[in-house]
């Protein structure tokens, strides 16, 4: 049997080296996301949103307290009105909106007796009786039943 044996330091230094790749990745992830968040509109100018300036409106997130809350507050003392809405000739057709168009009567043709349903010796009216089980040797053998 053959047996490895690691020495206390050996098991410290691997801990130490795993514990250490963990802080460091977790930093280098941490900086990744942080400089992604300025990437926003200049990274995506580059594949091909500019086609159409109207996918992506870039909007800047940094406001002040004071504006913030005067937006906040005109935004709850603002009206809101609707334009009125246009009348259109479909709208007053009646054939549009009428139930009759999908409605359909349905018709079924009357039941054929054909000549398979009138043989007698298809249907037979005799009652088959079954026969009696018999009770054979090995349903009774102390051998097979211990």
């Amino acid at each position: 049997m053959k047996t490895n044996f690691k020495t206390e330091t050996g098991i410290n230094i691997q801990k130490t080296i795993s514990k250490s790749l963990a802080v460091v990745t977790s930093i280098a992830l941490i900086s990744i996301s942080l400089n992604a968040q300025d990437l926003d509109y200049s990274l995506f100018e580059k594949i091909s949103f500019n086609k159409n300036p109207l996918a992506m409106i870039h909007t800047s997130t940094k406001t002040s307290l004071e504006s913030t809350t005067v937006n906040a507050l005109a935004a709850l003392t603002e009206t809101e009105t609707e334009d009125a809405l246009q009348l259109e000739d479909w709208m007053m057709n009646e054939n549009n909106f009428s139930t009759n168009a999908l409605v359909e009567t349905e018709t079924e043709s009357p039941m054929e007796l054909e000549s398979w349903m009138t043989d007698e010796d298809l249907f037979s009216t005799q009652l088959t009786v079954d026969q009696p089980l018999e009770l054979e040797n090995w349903m009774i053998s102390e051998v097979i039943w211990k």
